[in-house]
């Protein structure tokens, strides 16, 4: 047996494992690795317009807004450090909060925030992680930020796709 064809086995060996664990966890293999993330999620009806719970783990399905009508981002910073927000989509210029202040993205009586959104918000110091409370009601979603104590610095990501799903990564 050549090289190249020990070479080809095993590459064809390597390419049908992967095939295999892909159609074992159910991924199809022609989606974008973007949409893999909201796929693999597990589906929850949440009715648009209804009050969400809070979200407490690192990456859930928080919320739903109604995507033909305009959307508001309160964000609210509970804590006692500096913190800073940003739109990445649409693209937005950083805003900083100071404790106990608050600042807002978006209005509920115009439209100004297209879809997809995607929200930062992150400490301006450092070994300050975050913690963070997501409420919607109708359409505005209320990002309630605190500091808690940690070696890495922190940051939420808040996404809303283009279905008015309200992420949190």
């Amino acid at each position: 047996m050549t090289l190249s064809t020990t070479l080809n086995q095993t590459l064809k060996l390597m390419l049908g494992s992967a095939i295999a664990l892909v159609g074992a966890i159910g991924l199809p293999l022609d989606a974008p690795a973007q949409a893999q993330t909201a796929t693999s999620l597990a589906p929850k009806a949440i009715p648009v317009g209804s009050a969400s719970r809070i979200a407490q783990i690192s990456e859930e399905r928080v919320g739903r807004v109604n995507p033909a009508r305009p959307i508001r981002i309160e964000i609210i910073n509970g804590g006692r450090a500096t913190i800073a927000a940003a739109l990445t989509q649409p693209a937005s210029a950083e805003r900083q909060i100071a404790p106990n202040s608050q600042t807002a993205f978006g209005t509920t009586t115009t439209s100004f925030l297209p879809l997809p959104i995607n929200l930062l918000v992150y400490p301006l110091g450092t070994n300050i992680g975050l913690s963070v409370d997501v409420l919607v009601e109708g359409n505005v979603i209320q990002v309630i930020v605190s500091e808690q104590l940690s070696d890495d610095s922190g940051t939420i990501n808040l996404s809303v796709d283009e279905n008015g799903t309200v992420l949190l990564i």
